[in-house]
């Protein structure tokens, strides 16, 4: 009787200790995770977040990653590791007199759009499918081929396909869904693009001088039907504001994804891209008349295996066209979406040799305008 307890006794230790052992060893093996977040004092994030795994519930000193041309609110982030995830965000405040001085000292200014889910490596920026998250930057430069990114605080939303006017004393910043008004790119006033049943979304919108104090809004809409078609409309540039009940069809251009135009001294330019099979290759047309027929005079056709995309004018403060530009993208063996480099042309007719240009992250679009 006495030795069946003992053994008892015995048993269930070990099933305790095992029990225990076994606790120990699954809660070693949790893994918790710490996301750090860098933003600008607007919220807007100025890089991909870092994701950092560790064990569960550790807590541990992390020093924060250096933004050049920002300043951080904390040298670590005292953080501790939880399964579900912790977030921290540290805030850059930016040197901005620094960078407002390299601004006025550059003969271009620009704006693009930096996607922030992830960070580019050598100019190649791999982006997962329909994760992207893409914010404003304002860009300027002394020679077309290297970019600095200007160190502002910038308005915390989605921007799209970029374009940038000067008219007056104000810089207008249209992009899908919406535009951006501002005299020193400090500070910016939002004004959201109207939809209606028969446009929607306006994509890829630009700005065009059509007269001495006249602007038309281009754009690109999506019909019932499921096609790509262009349209040009009146621009208020008091409040902002396309006046979509006297939008017209863009004619002799068709399924278009995105597309520019420039008024020359005896004719329109336009220049844009398509869907489907023509998909990539950058179009060059002109016209006698604003809303066209256009007539393709020029194509850029891409190297096999990459696509060219969101193709623009180059212009003065005047609005004189000196060249295009348009970026790149491939798809890499994870069937990744991944922006490569950007490129410039001097001359409206497309025909002359294609420069790189480079920044401080993989250039989605560039918008141009030389200021000397």
């Amino acid at each position: 009787m006495h030795r069946r307890i003992k053994k008892s006794i015995l048993y269930s230790t070990l099933i305790v200790v095992c029990a225990i052992v076994c606790f120990f060893v699954w809660r070693s093996s949790l893994r918790g995770t710490v996301i750090i977040y860098s933003v600008d004092r607007n919220g807007t994030s100025l890089r991909a977040p870092r994701k950092i795994i560790g064990h569960a519930n550790e807590e541990r000193k992390i020093n924060i990653t250096s933004i050049k041309g920002y300043k951080a609110n904390a040298n670590v982030v005292n953080a501790k590791f939880l399964v579900k995830g912790a977030r921290y965000y540290v805030v850059y405040t930016p040197d901005s007199a620094a960078s407002f001085q390299h601004l006025l000292k550059s003969k271009y200014v620009g704006v693009s759009s930096q996607d922030v889910t992830t960070n580019s490596v050598g100019g190649i920026q791999a982006v997962p499918y329909r994760a992207t998250s893409n914010r404003l930057r304002v860009m300027y430069s002394k020679q077309l081929t290297r970019w600095s990114t200007l160190n502002v605080s910038y308005p915390k939303l989605e921007v799209q396909d970029p374009s940038l006017t000067k008219f007056g004393n104000y810089w207008y910043v249209t992009y899908t869904g919406g535009v951006l008004r501002s005299a020193d790119f400090g500070s910016w006033e939002q004004a959201t693009t109207p939809q209606n049943s028969k446009y929607g979304k306006l994509i890829a919108p630009s700005l065009v001088h059509t007269g001495k104090d006249s602007l038309s809004m281009v754009f690109t809409s999506i019909d019932e039907k499921s096609h790509y078609r262009a349209y040009i409309t009146p621009f208020n540039y008091f409040s902002a504001q396309p006046d979509l009940k006297k939008a017209r069809q863009i004619r002799g251009i068709s399924n278009v994804n995105a597309i520019s135009l420039y008024k020359g001294a005896k004719k329109y330019y336009a220049i844009f891209t398509k869907r489907g099979r023509d998909s990539g290759i950058i179009f060059l047309a002109t016209s006698r008349s604003l809303q066209g027929k256009y007539s393709v005079i020029h194509k850029i056709v891409p190297p096999k295996g990459t696509y060219y995309y969101a193709p623009t004018f180059i212009l003065t403060q005047s609005a004189s066209a000196v060249g295009i530009t348009y970026s790149s993208y491939f798809y890499n063996e994870s069937n990744n979406l991944s922006y490569s480099p950007a490129f410039f042309k001097e001359g409206i007719t497309g025909k002359g040799k294609a420069q790189q240009i480079t920044g401080q992250f993989a250039l989605q679009k560039m918008s141009i305008i030389k200021v000397k």
